[in-house]
């Protein structure tokens, strides 16, 4: 908050998988926050966090990460559809408040999913289809993201 206060027209990436992964939370925003007193440690303060810095992020890294890990796997799985719906939740949070505060301006999205080592799966030497793999959650995720935002751009 002080570095933001003293450059106000600072702009920033949210690579937010790497923040779930290092506070080992990612939970599904909920009003929660509003019911438990601003000194309780059970605060979502990761959102907190997104929505005082909403207005300066210009880019979103467009990955879905976990508690454990920056990516997961596979966000087309139910087994992380908890981190979609959170993620989701996040960027839906700073494209909102971005075209209220700059209707006209630009704002970019990065598909983020990447090859192992970053990608986690089981090693086979005989998986040559992981690369693919991961072109097709990328395109599948740049799909849905923009489908969100055409949503919430067509609301305002």
């Amino acid at each position: 908050k002080a570095i933001i206060a003293e450059v106000p027209h600072l702009q920033l990436v949210a690579d937010l998988s790497h923040f779930t992964c290092v506070t080992e939370w990612c939970s599904v925003p909920s009003d929660r926050n509003e019911r438990l007193g601003v000194d309780s440690m059970d605060r979502d303060m990761l959102t907190e966090a997104i929505d005082t810095l909403a207005d300066h992020f210009g880019h979103i890294h467009g990955r879905v990460g976990s508690s454990q890990s920056p990516q997961v796997p596979d966000p087309r799985s139910n087994r992380w559809k908890n981190e979609l719906d959170t993620f989701e939740h996040w960027w839906k949070m700073i494209w909102k408040r971005r075209l209220q505060k700059f209707p006209e301006g630009q704002f970019t999205f990065t598909t983020e999913h990447g090859p192992p080592p970053y990608q986690p799966y089981f090693f086979k030497e005989d998986d040559v289809g992981i690369l693919s793999h991961v072109e097709e959650v990328n395109a599948w995720l740049g799909k849905r993201a923009q489908a969100k935002f055409r949503e919430i751009y067509t609301q305002s």
